[in-house]
């Protein structure tokens, strides 16, 4: 019986060793996220991978052999862009960037005010690459950094959007259509950013045209329903 018994521990054993290896950089206590997640109440389920799917974004790098540690900026690097550009809770900074980055986020089962879950192609983001050059081009048509929170917050997605194929043509349609002032469209309908130009926006702006619909109520319509 001592012999099984020994056997039985010594398995245990290795099994606990690799379960631990495999997690230990998402059991890490300097995770920026734990911090923010314990004082609110979710340290146990962001502690516990099984339940949530989270792993810091300092992890990818094993994980997904096509991204390197260098083509992306870290955690920590991400709150402090944030921050910089006026999204001053730590908790929201904290969602936003979980969100964008952890494909199994704990928040994009969440539902937001108006009932729709966020539509987000998590990734590991670089703050020169992705969302340095979103902050730049809105604020050159015209939206101020007072409005980026704003934005931000009702489109968690708008930092990972590519400029040149999806902002850019999305904001020079708004034009051609005839918005006068298509930073104020945005702020007061920041969902607008989330269309996409040729299968969302034209399609619908088109179909109210072949109804008859005036082009000034339509740019009614993005302000309130659409």
């Amino acid at each position: 019986r001592r012999p099984s018994s020994m056997g039985a521990l010594l398995a245990l054993s290795v099994g606990c060793c690799l379960l631990f290896s495999r997690y230990r950089v998402s059991l890490s206590s300097r995770s920026y996220f734990n911090t923010v997640a314990a004082s609110r109440g979710l340290s146990k389920l962001v502690q516990s991978p099984r339940l949530t799917g989270y792993r810091p974004i300092t992890c990818i790098k094993a994980t997904n052999n096509k991204w390197r540690r260098e083509d992306f900026s870290s955690f920590e690097e991400l709150d402090q862009f944030l921050s910089s550009v006026g999204l001053q809770n730590r908790a929201e900074r904290a969602r936003l960037i979980d969100l964008n980055t952890n494909p199994r986020s704990l928040f994009a089962g969440m539902k937001n005010k108006k009932g729709s879950k966020a539509r987000i192609n998590a990734r590991p983001l670089s703050i020169e690459r992705d969302i340095r050059p979103v902050i730049d081009y809105l604020i050159g048509e015209g939206l101020t950094k007072d409005d980026l929170p704003r934005l931000i917050t009702s489109q968690p997605a708008l930092i990972g959007y590519d400029v040149d194929s999806h902002l850019r043509p999305l904001i020079d349609y708004l034009k051609e259509l005839g918005v006068e002032d298509v930073p104020a469209l945005l702020v007061k309908r920041p969902t607008l950013l989330g269309l996409n130009t040729n299968d969302g926006l034209r399609k619908i702006v088109n179909y109210l045209k072949s109804v008859d619909t005036p082009v000034d109520k339509i740019i009614d319509y993005l302000g309130t329903s659409i």
